[in-house]
Parts: C-alpha cells; structure tokens; sequence
C-alpha cells in the first residue's frame, strides 16, 4: 500500500516537471523574435562597449532534442567601428532549461565555427581589447555561466605589434576543452599550425589537465605537454615542453597583468639538424614583489661543421625576493670550438634587482675565465682572466621620466702581463646610443699567434686606411681607444690614442696618434726570425 502511494506521487512530480518544462518551451518558442533579440544584443553590445555587433546571418532558437541557440554571421568591430574585431561564422549553444529558473545560464555544449580574432598592440603600448578586458556587466552578478563543453572548429588568431612590426598568426585552430565555469577541472586539447611573416612555420599542440579556482582567482595546468615542429628560416626544429604543474593568478584589477606565477617542470626541450637547447626547472614561484627560483637550468649545443661545435649551460643557483628586492647567483659556462682552436668559458653573475620606484639593477664582483688551447691560429695556450660590475636602471610608467644615464659598466682583462680596461655607459635606448673608452697596457701578438702562411699579407697596425663596416641603422656608438705598447707582425707601435664612432650603419676610426703629442706614433719594425 506505501510503495503505491510512493508511486503515485513520484508519477504526479514526473506529471508536474513535464507540464512545467512543456510550459516552458511553448513560451520560449512563442515568445521569440529573432528582429527583437538582435536589436537587443546590438543595443547592450553598443552601450557597454562602444562596439557595434552585427549579426547578418541566421538568429534561431531550437527545441529539439534539446534547447539550443544557433547564430551565423557575427561580427565585433574594433572601438573606432573602422575595422572588425571579432568575426564568427557559426555559434551554437545547448542550454539546460532547469537552471534558468535560478538565473543560471548552464551549457552543454558550445561550438564556434570560423572564429577570427584581429589583435593588435599599438606603439603607445596599448592594445585594441584593452577595454573588453575592463569590462564590468551589471548581469555579471546575477547570471552565473557555466559550460560542460566547449569546440573550436577551423579558428585563427592573428597579432600585430606596430611598435616593432613583429606579426603572428595562429590558423586551422582546433580547440577542445572539459568544463568550464568558476569552478571546474577538465581537459585542454590545442592544435594549429604558426606563422611568423613567413621566418618560422611550425605546427603545434597542447594537451593538458587544468583546475579553474574563480574563488582564489588562479588557473593550473596539470602535467601540461606542448610540442612545436616546423622550420624557422630554411631549418627544421623541434620543440618539446613538459611540466609538473603551471598555476597562474590574475591581478585582482582589469587586465592581464599576472600576480603569481608558479611552474614545477621537468624539461623543455628544442632542437633542429645543428643545434640542440633543454631546459631544466625545479620550481618557480614569481608575484608582483616577492619569489624564489630553484633548480633552473639551460643547456645549449651547436654543431655547425666538423670544425665547430660549441655548447653553453646557464644554472641559476638561487633567486629570492622580498619586498621588490631580488638577489640571485647565475653561472654560465661552455666549450666550443672555431676555426680548428678549442677552448672552454666560465662567467658567474652575481646580481642584485630593486624594483621599487626606479629598477636598479647591479651586477658586482662579475668574474670570467677563459682558457683557449693551441689550434689553426694559436700558438700556445692562452688563459683569460677578467672581472667588472655593471649598473643599469629604467623607467616605468609610475616614474614617467627615464634616468640621464640607463646603464654603465667596468670591466679588466688579464692575459699573462697584459691588462685591458674597458668602461661603457648605454645613453639612450631608442636609437640605441653607447660611449665606450677602452685601454691596452701591452699586447704581444707574435706571442701567441702563428705566423701567416707563405703568400698571404696580413694588416698591420700602422695601416691608416680602416675599411667601413655595415650595421643596422639606429646604433650610435662613440668611444675612445688607448694602446700603450702593441706587436703584431714584427710590427710594434706604442702610445696610440684613437677615437671612433658608428653612426647610420658606418664604423669611422680616427687615424691615431701618439698620446699629448703631435708627433707621429712610434712604430718599429724588427726582423723577424725564421721558424
């Protein structure tokens, strides 16, 4: 007797919910006007945004097998209403019934088809969906959207920047993902093909489980694993990235600016017929002001021909930071070797970073070694010891106003009895202009290179005439050169004093002449003895 009244009143509810649902769709399909609707979304578009939304094609509502939306032909201009934005050639939307009674908006599954986005960053630094991404809709509060599945069929992304006239696209995307809403875990697929004004064409693909927190305001990828293949130039590469764990947070202001990023790796890895470059990552945790970097590594290997080969590591020992101040040891060393002459390197990097107010940036007690080992040119072993420090600082936009001097340095160079002093100050960034002055105690040439083969002439340093070299444009550089005692050749000129100077792509050098004297530079030519 109780399990029939059960049943009676569970077939009454299923009776009620079918009524109410039948009720529903009849005033949902009665009650909707495809002229209205688009005239609606064309009006909010215009007044939230200053965009105008155009839909040319079809504006439907489907019932069946389920509720669903259907739009062709839409379009977002740009803030001007010159250019287009944004343009989709279908979208289609399954939406759940139940949760619209409770002001939610929950999707089954939705699709694009032939979606372009247009994005350009301008010379100022700005971008054309700097004001989509401020955007604050009043329905944001009430309306709580959430999507089961989302496809992008046949998309392309295409970035501009007019500052440095560096373009990208990324067509044939296809995009897959799981749910997706303010909290939701699912699955990532990305693939497409990457062009880069016709330098680099590679295709690519992304596989990776992500967690969407909207209550702490991150996104983490989970075990993500990129690859990349194509050719940049006329070279084919190879590019492979596989992480532990990547978790970004968004800046708690409109934007994309980034407050925390966190990544625990294991390696990326590149590589084309002659070069091959892995990175290794412990972890990294970066904010706005404070983080710490351990287990970094990079290494680098390039096989030219038979007669060079080079390979170079980078370690970051440690990075720490508190508060905008950030200490940090890096190492770079590496072997190669050139023209039939071997040799081995070692630079260590001990810096300090303050980017509170005006970045600073000092690099103190830099010290470098190098050893060379006899080869085609060299005639003996050559060790070379040097240290120095190098300040730089820059200007932000809460600063507004870019330091006299952006970066200055000091270097000393040993080489057995022979020393040269180097010192550098960077002035300016756009056009690039630096100052060096440069000073060479003694320098034995003969010393260490073998004598040029019968036949062949080689330059001397009496020679007056200097031939021009060609650069890019937009490099200024002025300095002095002073040499104390140079032999080269059988050659020996002492008290040499010159200027020189890059200007519009040309490397003028100043004839030189003796230091506080008018006289011509003391040159003298012994002779030299038979090998």
């Amino acid at each position: 007797m109780k399990r029939m009244k059960r049943t009676k009143r569970a077939g009454l509810w299923a009776f009620f919910i079918l009524l109410l649902l039948c009720g529903l769709v009849l005033a949902l399909r009665t009650g909707f006007d495809s002229d209205l609707v688009r005239e609606r979304l064309t009006t909010q578009v215009r007044q939230e945004t200053g965009r105008e939304l155009v839909v040319e094609g079809v504006l439907r509502l489907r019932l069946l097998p389920r509720l669903a939306v259907e739009a062709e032909g839409i379009r977002l201009s740009s803030v001007d209403g010159k250019t287009t934005f944004l343009s989709l050639a279908r979208l289609t939307g399954a939406i759940k019934i139940m949760p619209l009674l409770q002001g939610q908006v929950r999707v089954n599954r939705i699709e694009l088809r032939n979606l372009e986005v247009n994005a350009v960053r301008h010379a100022d630094g700005s971008t054309n969906f700097d004001d989509l991404l401020a955007q604050k809709s009043e329905a944001a509060g009430v309306w709580e959207i959430d999507v089961e599945k989302a496809v992008l069929l046949d998309g392309s992304l295409r970035w501009q920047d007019e500052a440095s006239g560096a373009s990208w696209v990324v067509k044939d995307l296809y995009l897959r993902t799981g749910h997706l809403g303010k909290q939701a875990r699912g699955t990532l697929e990305v693939e497409g093909k990457v062009e880069n004004q016709e330098r680099l064409r590679a295709g690519l693909r992304l596989e990776t489980h992500y967690w969407i927190n909207g209550g702490e305001n991150f996104v983490q990828l989970d075990t993500p694993n990129l690859s990349f293949k194509g050719e940049a130039g006329e070279a084919p590469f190879k590019l492979k990235a596989a992480l532990r764990k990547l978790r970004v947070r968004a800046g708690a202001t409109p934007g994309l600016a980034l407050e925390d990023f966190t990544a625990q790796g294991e390696t990326l890895r590149a590589e084309s017929e002659r070069w091959l470059a892995e990175v290794k990552l412990g972890t990294l945790e970066l904010s706005r002001t404070d983080g710490a970097v351990q287990g970094l590594s990079a290494e680098v290997k390039q096989m030219v021909d038979e007669t060079a080969r080079n390979q170079a590591r980078l370690q970051l020992e440690a990075l720490n930071g508190k508060s905008g101040n950030w200490q940090g040891s890096l190492v770079l060393s590496g072997t190669g070797t050139q023209a039939g002459t071997a040799g081995d390197f070692t630079v260590n990097l001990p810096f300090h970073l303050a980017t509170e107010a005006t970045p600073v940036l000092n690099i103190s007690k830099l010290r470098a070694t190098a050893n060379l080992q006899p080869g085609t040119r060299l005639a003996r072993a050559l060790r070379l010891e040097a240290e120095g420090n190098v300040q730089a600082a820059w200007a932000t936009a809460a600063t507004q106003e870019a330091p006299k001097e952006i970066a200055s340095g000091d270097l000393s160079l040993h080489a057995d009895e022979s020393r040269l002093a180097l010192s550098w100050q960077l002035r300016a960034l756009h056009p690039l202009e630096a100052r060096v002055v440069a000073t060479l105690d003694k320098l034995d040439l003969d010393r260490y290179l073998k004598p040029a083969p019968a036949g062949t002439t080689a330059d001397t340093p009496s020679s007056t005439e200097i031939p021009k070299a060609e650069a890019d444009e937009g490099f200024r550089l002025s300095g002095t050169v002073k040499v104390g005692e140079l032999r080269y050749q059988g050659v020996t000129a002492s008290g040499l004093t010159g200027e020189l100077r890059w200007r519009d792509g040309k490397l003028e050098v100043s004839k030189p002449v003796p230091k506080k004297s008018r006289r011509p530079a003391v040159v003298s030519r012994k002779k030299r003895r038979k090998v």
